[in-house]
Formats: structure tokens, sequence, C-alpha cells
């Protein structure tokens, strides 16, 4: 039982020495990485109203890089669009 018992401290004993030690590798590798690039945007397209306006929800792309969206208001009845974007920008 004393065996067990001595077994169970130095194992304890051992965790608390290895706990500053593990924190600090786990600082060190925190550290070490390196910053996110950062990123730049560019407008594809610009909406003048008839062709729609006021964006009404996120974008949806395609396999082929097309974007597909809608407006809220704008377009032929006022009352938004659907709108498909290729990749070069061009509604169609």
């Amino acid at each position: 039982m004393k065996k067990r018992l001595a077994f169970a401290q130095s194992l304890a004993e051992a965790r608390r020495k290895a706990m500053p030690v593990a924190g600090l590798l786990l600082l060190l590798s925190l550290l070490a990485v390196q910053p996110a690039m950062a990123q730049t945007y560019s407008v594809l397209h610009s909406f003048t109203g008839p062709d729609g306006s006021v964006p009404g929800a996120g974008l949806t792309r395609d396999a082929s890089g097309n974007l597909y969206g809608t407006t809220i208001t704008g377009g032929a009845s006022g009352a938004g669009v659907v709108f498909k974007l290729n990749p070069a920008g061009e509604e169609t």
C-alpha cells in the first residue's frame, strides 16, 4: 500500500513540474506562428439602379466562379432583381 501511495505522490509531483514546461511550450508555439497575410478586395460590379440596388442577401458561387445574388430594389419594375456576375465582374 505504501508503494502505491509513494507512486501516486511521485506521479502528482511530476505533473506539477511538467505543467509549467508544457505551458511554456504552448506559449512558444503560439508566438512562433506567422501572422495572417492581409487580404485585398476589389469591386466586381457597381449597381446603378436599373440593374438592381440594395443587396438583399449574401452571394452564392458556383463551380465556374459565377456569383449569384438578389437586390431589394431596382430593376425594370423597381422591385429588385436576381443577378449573375461572371468571374470578370460582368453582369448577365
